[in-house]
C-alpha cells in the first residue's frame, strides 16, 4: 500500500492510515522475529515440532495456487500473486502449531486465547470477502474463480481451527486447557 492505491480504499484514510498500519506492523514482525529467534530460543520445545509436511513444500504449494488463481486487484499481477500466496498460506500457517499442541495434550491459557482469537479474525475476515466477492470476479466475467480460492481458504481456516475451538469453549475459564489423547489436527 506505500506505493499501489489499488489496495487501499477511496476516502482520505487510504491516504495515511494504511501505510502507518503497514510501517508498524513491518517494525512488529521484525521484533517477534527477533523475539522467536534470539530472546526466547530457549522456549523452543523441538521436540514437540514433528509436523509430518514440509513448510518449504507447503509455501510452493500456495505460491503455484495463487499464480494460477489470483485476483486481478491492482493490475499488477507480481504483487496479485504476492497477496494471494500471502492469503492461502495464512490458511495453512495454523497447522504446525495446531499439531503441536495436540502432541503436548495441554495448552496454557494465553497459547488457546491466542488462537481463538486469531479464529475470531479470520471470521471477521471472512466477512468481509464474502461481502467484496463480487469485487474479485474477472473483468472479462466467467467463473469468479478468484473469489472461491479466497472465500475457500477462509472457509478452510475456519474448519481447520474448529476441533480447537470446541475444546476451548468446553474447558473455558481453566487456566490450562487439557486436550484429550484422541484429539489429532
Amino acid at each position: 500500500t506505500l506505493h499501489l492505491n489499488g489496495y487501499l480504499p477511496v476516502d482520505q484514510t487510504g491516504d495515511w492510515a494504511y501505510q502507518a498500519i503497514e510501517i508498524c506492523s513491518l517494525a512488529l514482525v521484525a521484533y517477534l522475529m527477533r523475539c522467536t529467534f534470539v530472546t526466547h530460543r530457549s522456549t523452543y520445545q523441538e521436540q514437540h515440532d514433528s509436523f509430518p509436511i514440509s513448510m518449504q513444500n507447503l509455501v510452493m504449494g500456495c505460491f503455484i495456487l495463487a499464480v494460477v488463481i489470483h485476483p486481478n486487484l491492482d493490475r499488477w499481477t507480481f504483487f496479485d500473486i504476492m497477496w494471494t500466496t500471502g492469503c492461502y498460506l495464512e490458511t495453512l500457517s495454523m497447522l504446525p502449531q495446531l499439531w503441536m499442541l495436540s502432541k503436548i495434550g495441554e495448552v496454557e491459557a494465553l497459547a488457546s486465547h491466542f488462537v481463538v482469537l486469531s479464529v475470531l479474525a479470520r471470521v471477521c475476515s471472512l466477512i468481509f470477502w464474502y461481502r467484496g466477492f463480487a469485487e474479485l470476479r474477472p473483468a472479462h466475467g466467467g467463473f469468479n474463480y478468484p473469489g472461491w480460492g479466497v472465500m475457500g481458504a477462509h472457509v478452510a481456516q475456519l474448519l481447520l481451527s474448529c476441533d480447537f475451538v470446541f475444546l476451548y469453549l468446553k474447558n473455558f475459564g481453566r487456566s490450562k486447557m487439557t486436550l484429550p489423547s484422541s484429539w489429532d489436527v
